[in-house]
């Protein structure tokens, strides 16, 4: 019972004090080569501390210079078992406040 605690402890510890907007650049770039589409994220990013995903805010999507989606906050959630091996299983995928235009 010891090392559940303990382990619970640094997943809170490390949740409090790793910082994503760090790597705000990298995820940019990141999204931006895998859609082929201008990423940018003008807002915070956090981390949602009762399960494994994370919130960010102002995002901005545009394609050769027209912005084609705007989302105020997205928040993501993921499953802990597939992401070690490799994949991504989502539960929970929420935008607020969005603006899609096509043309």
């Amino acid at each position: 019972m010891g090392v559940a605690v303990a382990i619970v402890l640094a997943a809170i510890v490390f949740t409090l004090t790793f910082d994503l907007n760090f790597y705000r650049l990298r995820i940019e770039v990141a999204a931006s080569e895998a859609t082929r589409l201008e990423v940018r994220i003008n807002g915070k990013i956090g981390s949602l501390f009762l399960s494994l995903g994370l919130s960010v805010k102002d995002i901005h999507i545009a394609n050769k210079g027209f912005e084609i989606i705007s989302i105020d906050t997205l928040k993501l959630g993921a499953e802990l078992m597939p992401l070690i091996k490799k994949q991504f299983q989502g539960h929970q995928l929420r935008a607020f406040q969005n603006l899609l235009s096509i043309s």
